[in-house]
């Protein structure tokens, strides 16, 4: 029997800083990870790829003509049901708070992204601590999906 392929990441994120450390402790929880510095370089790699992109990471802000929430667009066209962690500054408008997704603060801690992403891949919900306007932007929140928008 063949072992099952490990689960792969893009994760899409500028700042080397962060990006850096993500994907080591990514690695280390066991996935493979696929790293992009630039939207127009997180596309690319989703259109080349698609079928072997498991999960995102996506910063919001990212330099190029494509940004974090465009990507996390054409990764849902082929995953519509896949949770995406975004990572971003400040709160998402409302118009812009995905379901199924977590946010994490920028600067976020690898060890919190990686440990939330676990959770995501066993099928488990992060628990929200002190939501700000909707959003938990300390540890991340898992948004429900709206049952009222989708009739």
């Amino acid at each position: 029997m063949t072992p099952p392929r490990p689960q792969t990441v893009l994760v899409a994120e500028a700042d080397a800083s962060l990006r850096e450390p993500l994907v080591r402790a990514l690695e280390d929880a066991g996935y493979r990870v696929v790293a992009a510095a630039s939207g127009d370089d997180a596309i690319d790699i989703l259109w080349r790829h698609r079928e072997r992109i498991d999960w995102l990471f996506t910063a919001v802000r990212l330099p190029g003509a494509v940004d974090g929430w465009r990507v996390a667009e054409e990764f849902r066209f082929s995953h519509p049901l896949r949770p995406v962690v975004y990572a971003t500054a400040q709160a998402p408008e409302a118009g812009r708070v995905v379901p199924r997704s977590l946010y994490f603060p920028t600067p976020y801690r690898a060890l919190e992204v990686a440990a939330a992403l676990r959770g995501l891949s066993a099928g488990r919900r992060e628990p929200a601590a002190a939501p700000v306007g909707g959003l938990d932007l300390k540890r991340g929140l898992f948004q429900e999906p709206n049952p009222d928008a989708c009739g």
